[in-house]
């Protein structure tokens, strides 16, 4: 499968020198919001909008479905803010 370099923002920012690598800057922590996911990039560049898991419409991987689609536009940034409630 492709790979790529994990996101600055996501890499370890907790010693000496990652700030001036610019890891973990512009991180934000989705538990601080309160629907606790947030319009971010997660994949690598090379991955962005790439799905690997696509669930079929069988069993419980229709509700998985669901709520993948959900999560995926909030990420992606596709939900305003003001309409991403439950």
């Amino acid at each position: 499968g492709k790979s790529g370099a994990v996101p600055a923002h996501l890499r370890d920012s907790h010693y000496a020198g990652a700030k001036g690598l610019g890891n973990g800057i512009g991180y934000r922590y989705p538990h601080d919001d309160p629907d606790a996911v947030l319009a971010q990039q997660y994949p690598p560049d090379e991955l962005v909008g790439v799905d690997y898991y696509r669930p079929t419409d069988h069993g419980n991987e229709r509700e998985i479905g669901a709520r993948l689609v959900k999560l995926r536009s909030i990420v992606r940034g596709m939900v305003p803010r003001t309409s991403r409630r439950r």
